[in-house]
């Protein structure tokens, strides 16, 4: 697969669109309790382009450089009016060794 414009990705969406869109639903997520807090269960692509987005980072990038991994957590939090990354976990690090990518099932 060739890259032609590392602005747009193969799909068709946009980095500056799939960052939007992961802090426009954060941002809903966030108002919608009191206190405590939410989870959001999504795909490689919409976390490391928002992890990106809060570090302040570009958002176009390799592909085959992504920190995600098979069950990975990465905590995201607000602070004031400032979102920023917590901390990134591996749960399941020691289950890699065996595991089989299948791609999307």
């Amino acid at each position: 697969m060739a890259l032609h414009n590392p602005f747009k990705p193969s799909w068709g969406e946009p980095y500056r669109d799939i960052a939007e869109r992961m802090m426009a639903v954060a941002e809903d997520a966030w108002n919608s309790v009191d206190e405590g807090e939410v989870a959001l269960v999504t795909h490689q692509v919409a976390i490391w382009v928002m992890h990106r987005y809060v570090a302040g980072i570009p958002l176009p990038h390799l592909p085959s450089q992504r920190r995600c991994s098979l069950s990975s957590i990465t905590t995201i939090k607000k602070v004031a009016e400032r979102w920023k990354e917590e901390s990134y976990r591996e749960p399941a690090a020691d289950l890699l060794e065996d595991a089989i990518d299948l791609g999307a099932v």
